[in-house]
This record gives structure tokens, C-alpha cells and sequence, in this order.
């Protein structure tokens, strides 16, 4: 039997995510074309939060911020079913949690982005 990994909110990254939140704005895009993986961090949380607080219910509006995250880390974009299944047949034949996928992808790549901010490797 193998372990299901904890959901990415559910405390996976707690610290690191909270940093994260320090260079991204309260309201509306990351303004600074410099800064796309922080831009994708938030396209994809607000993603995340529809599918799994509201169970895709604002999706038309939402979608958007799902394409853009996938493209930003070369990821297919998962139809509304497949996220609110949990799971996409991927070409090894397993399934995994399409979204937590995703958000790992998006996440790494947007930590890198912002510790590079903040030890002023990136300007």
C-alpha cells in the first residue's frame, strides 16, 4: 500500500508558501513581466482555490488562471471533470492528483523566482 501525499494546502509547503505570498499582491496580477513565476503561483492558487473550495463553480471565470499556469510550466490543461475527479490518465498509465501536480510544478518554480528576489540574484 502506498501513502497518498498530503494536498498541497494541507500544510505540505506551509512556510515556504507564506514567503511566496510576500511578492505577490493583494489584488490583481503580478504586474512585473519580470516576475512570471510568481504570476503563474497566482493564476494557479486562484485555480486551485475554485476547484477545491468551490468545486469549480466560478470555472468560466477560473479556467483562465488554470491555462495560464499550465502553460507557464508546459503542462496540458485538465479539463473541469479531470480536476474535479482528482486525477488525469497520464502516458505511464498512472493517475495522479492532476492538481497537486501542477501546483508542485508552478510552486518550485515560483519559490526559485522569489529567492533569487530576495538575495538580489534577479532584478
Amino acid at each position: 500500500m502506498t501513502a497518498t501525499p498530503a494536498k498541497f494546502w494541507a500544510a505540505k509547503h506551509n512556510d515556504a508558501v507564506t514567503k511566496l505570498w510576500e511578492h505577490v499582491p493583494l489584488e490583481g496580477p503580478v504586474l512585473d513581466p519580470a516576475r512570471p513565476a510568481l504570476e503563474a503561483w497566482r493564476n494557479l492558487n486562484c485555480a486551485y482555490y475554485d476547484v477545491y473550495n468551490n468545486g469549480a463553480c466560478n470555472w468560466g471565470h477560473r479556467r483562465a488562471n488554470m491555462v495560464a499556469a499550465c502553460k507557464f510550466v508546459s503542462m496540458p490543461v485538465p479539463s473541469k471533470k479531470a480536476l474535479l475527479d482528482g486525477a488525469w490518465q497520464d502516458k505511464s498509465g498512472a493517475s495522479p492528483d492532476v492538481l497537486e501536480t501542477i501546483a508542485d510544478a508552478v510552486f518550485v518554480r515560483a519559490l526559485a523566482e522569489a529567492y533569487l528576489l530576495e538575495n538580489g540574484a534577479a532584478k
